[in-house]
């Protein structure tokens, strides 16, 4: 029978094969909307993280920065934290520093995230905006008759 670490370790492989055959596969981008911006019209620091996660999945690395530039940092964080999680049950420690939530980088990262929300939502913020869902389709005009 294994231990409670090796279970954990398994749970956590398992998970990530099945998130990575889910990415590999593709996985729809229509989603229902951010509930906040049909209500507010207003974009929360959320809006366009699903396609912006989409597009950085599939190497497509500007239009994850044109959905929601905060992808990067939460990616980054993501990936180290996994890395922890799977090194733990292991014995082993990550090669670099490990992170540690201390108050003042709670703050700052806080401070990111209500400055990113707010420039977004200003006339001036507009390249942090998503892109449309559906953007406009080109239809190109009909042949003219010589």
């Amino acid at each position: 029978m294994p231990s409670p670490k090796e279970n954990r370790l398994i749970t956590w492989a398992g998970a990530i094969i099945v998130a990575i055959i889910a990415l590999l596969l593709g996985y729809p981008t229509t989603a229902s909307g951010c509930f906040i911006f049909k209500q507010t019209d207003l974009y929360c620091p959320g809006c366009g993280g699903t396609r912006a996660a989409h597009h950085l999945t599939a190497g497509q690395w500007l239009h994850a920065l044109r959905d929601n530039a905060l992808i990067y940092p939460v990616a980054l964080l993501f990936i180290a934290h996994i890395t922890r999680i799977i090194l733990r049950p292991l014995g082993k420690k990550a090669s670099w520093k490990t992170l540690k939530i201390t108050k003042t980088r709670s703050f700052l990262l806080l401070t990111l995230v209500i400055t990113f929300t707010i420039w977004r939502n200003l006339p001036n913020g507009a390249f942090l905006r998503p892109t449309e869902l559906n953007p406009p389709k080109f239809s190109p005009s009909p042949p003219s008759a010589y």
